[in-house]
């Protein structure tokens, strides 16, 4: 996130009133790619109580992500997207892509952005390249290099799939690879290694819950999508949207965050005594 945006927001965590949500509609995935991290994960969907109590939890909420899963596959998909467009909230997506032309082009006008993936057409060097040019929304790509990436052939597939693509392709690497696998990158694409390395140990006050808190299919609230451990779970949920809730910064100690930079930023900015920080 900008600077200048991330410190715009940081003055509602004052406030408790958070700008944005992450809406995990849907657990469940078509796919089953070895580097997702939240693979394991139940499988469930929100239900339309659920979302409807979220919306009024979070009033002043100007934007929604919705991911966690496939959120395609949720049984209410297009009648969720057009709830939220019609409470005149911005609206995103995580997606691997799969099921997007199964909706009406007009159903995809409401989003201010899409993020697709695009790993295993990468991962498929016979798989016909797809075309998204049709989408009337703004949209980009995100390609996960790992383990099993096709040796040098993943880069013809990109440069193929970039013919028929313009939008951009932000590449990142395997959070949980390996150190073999980390080696490999380093030479063939090191800026995915350098994003990989944004993850690393904190200690120390966390606001994303403040910011963007993310909102699993069960109803609970955690300050971010990235938990994978029962511990994280039990130690940092926030509560839960039927009932109590904190959007409070918490006090934590994750292994792995990519947000340390933020985190630090947002804290400075709002403790710092110094006029002239302010």
């Amino acid at each position: 996130m900008p600077l200048h945006k991330l410190l715009n927001h940081a003055l509602n965590i004052r406030a408790l009133k958070p700008v944005c949500l992450t809406l995990g509609i849907e657990n469940n995935c078509n796919l089953n790619c070895e580097f997702c991290f939240v693979r394991h994960r139940d499988r469930n969907g929100m239900s339309m109580n659920l979302i409807k109590a979220t919306l009024e939890q979070f009033p002043t909420i100007k934007s929604i992500e919705l991911g966690l899963g496939e959120p395609t596959l949720h049984s209410h998909f297009a009648e969720i997207v057009n709830l939220i467009h019609s409470k005149g909230i911005k609206l995103g997506m995580g997606t691997n892509g799969t099921n997007l032309k199964l909706f009406p082009e007009d159903l995809w006008r409401k989003f201010s952005w899409l993020s697709i993936g695009i790993t295993r057409f990468i991962d498929n060097r016979y798989a016909e390249t797809p075309d998204f040019e049709w989408l009337p929304c703004r949209h980009s790509f995100i390609l996960v290099l790992h383990a099993n990436t096709p040796p040098t052939t993943w880069q013809e597939k990109l440069a193929q799939f970039q013919q028929v693509n313009k939008e951009p392709v932000l590449i990142r690497l395997d959070m949980n690879a390996r150190s073999g696998t980390i080696g490999r990158f380093k030479r063939e694409c090191p800026e995915a290694v350098q994003y990989r390395e944004r993850f690393v140990k904190f200690n120390g006050f966390c606001y994303m819950g403040s910011l963007k808190p993310m909102i699993y299919p069960d109803g609970n609230v955690y300050p971010c999508c990235l938990g994978k451990s029962g511990d994280y779970y039990r130690k940092y949920r926030l509560g839960s949207i039927f009932t109590k809730f904190t959007t409070t910064p918490i006090q934590v100690e994750c292994d792995r965050c990519s947000h340390t930079l933020e985190n630090e930023t947002i804290h400075k900015f709002l403790n710092d005594p110094d006029p002239q920080f302010m």
